[in-house]
């Protein structure tokens, strides 16, 4: 069988694969008991050509639209936000007579940032294309439409195009790539923000992987696949808000005027082989704590019932030794995680559970704030954090 293709414009290297973790479903594509989920491998690649770390084999644009509900909504860092609007009124030399647009609902605080400066900035270009304004289309489904050719434009070119936190959910990087440049006015600029991979490898942070992540940016590789796409960058930077590194990215149309193909690789083989190499040790410490706590604690729970915490489960097949996922999104309650299987209950259902074992899935700079209020309605819970970044990570306990 042939080694999977590079997606990154005009490169199309075989790809080198660096680990398998077997088929797995959407992780946020929440099912009703009884129903099957669709699995495909969660396989991690490199290109030895432009060394972009990828995920070969995994759901189309498609499939993905079709499984995640279109309420499913992302938190993106925002504390840099007001450097990156001022960088922007920078390069555009003050003319506030500039269009501005966002792709997806991610773009609205930059958006609202950049009109305080003065921009009169036009609602996303989701919307321009159909969606309802109250209930704006998914990333999925957008990126779906561009794939297909479907996600149509009407014709309209903007001076100013925000994409934070999409440019690295794309399969089709090609046709993404073409749909940002015909989208651009003759002077136009594009913003792209991803997160860095780097500090998640060195970490050996196993939930970096998730499915709709299909391509995983280092500085080098982010500036190299943009520039294979026809554009020239104009301003990077890399922006630590509160939590993992973030890479912001502005384009305009055209070649650069410094490759940077041939800069060495910012990640390196050492690395890359100690990230593969920590998975399964890891897998199978977690399922003998899980199997400790599971003889200690009459019911363990986990709290959030969103994609990474469902990608922990998947990852490490831990779903046998818990008994449902807590969720206070009332859209999830009563629906289940793909995979584990688990039912989706609200927290107050919890509430006075003796001996419960509560495994948070929230932001690990939360935590804290989230025990003391579950504390007032079960004050002899135990908890534990499925991040190993945490002091109360399960395998520390």
């Amino acid at each position: 069988m042939s080694s999977p293709a590079c997606r990154v414009p005009h490169c199309g290297g075989a790809l080198e694969i660096l680990l398998e973790t077997g088929e797995h479903p959407v992780s946020n594509g929440y099912i009703r008991e009884g129903e099957n989920a669709l699995r495909k491998p969660l396989t991690l690649a490199r290109c030895p050509s432009c060394g972009l770390l990828q995920l070969p084999g995994t759901f189309a644009e498609e499939e993905l639209a079709a499984a995640v509900p279109n309420w499913v909504r992302y938190n993106e860092p925002e504390a840099h936000l007001d450097e990156v609007a001022a960088l922007l009124a920078d390069l555009m030399q003050g003319d506030t007579s500039r269009s501005i647009a966002g792709l997806t609902y991610i773009d609205q605080s930059l958006q609202d940032r950049l009109k305080k400066l003065g921009w009169d900035s036009q609602c996303g270009l989701d919307v321009l294309n159909g969606a309802d304004a109250s209930e704006r289309c998914s990333i999925e489904q957008m990126l779906a439409g561009v794939q297909s050719g479907r996600w149509g434009r009407e014709g309209q070119k903007v001076d100013l195009l925000l994409a934070r936190h999409v440019f690295d959910h794309t399969r089709d990087t090609a046709a993404f790539l073409q749909f940002i440049r015909a989208s651009l006015s003759s002077r136009g600029l594009v913003v792209f923000e991803v997160p860095s991979s780097i500090a998640d490898i060195e970490a050996c942070n196993p939930l970096m992987l998730w499915e709709s992540h299909a391509n995983y940016f280092t500085p080098v590789t982010f500036l190299r696949t943009l520039e294979a796409g026809g554009l020239k960058v104009e301003l990077h930077r890399q922006f630590t808000p509160g939590g993992p590194p973030v890479l912001v990215v502005v384009c305009s149309v055209g070649q650069a005027d410094v490759s940077v193909a041939g800069e060495a690789e910012d990640v390196t083989e050492a690395a890359l082989k100690t990230y593969v190499a920590h998975i399964e040790p890891n897998r199978e410490a977690l399922r003998v704590k899980l199997a400790a706590l599971r003889a200690k604690h009459p019911v363990i729970a986990m709290l959030g019932a969103g994609h990474i915490g469902n990608l922990f489960l998947n990852l490490y097949d831990l779903g046998g030794f818990l008994d449902c996922a807590a969720d206070d999104d009332a859209r999830k309650s009563g629906l289940h995680l793909p995979g584990s299987q688990l039912p989706i209950r609200s927290g107050a259902t919890l509430a006075g559970v003796e001996g419960l074992f509560v495994l948070m899935a929230v932001n690990p700079a939360i935590e804290e704030r989230v025990i003391e209020r579950w504390r007032q309605q079960n004050p002899s819970a135990v908890f534990g954090s499925i991040f190993p970044q945490s002091p109360r990570s399960v395998l520390k306990l």
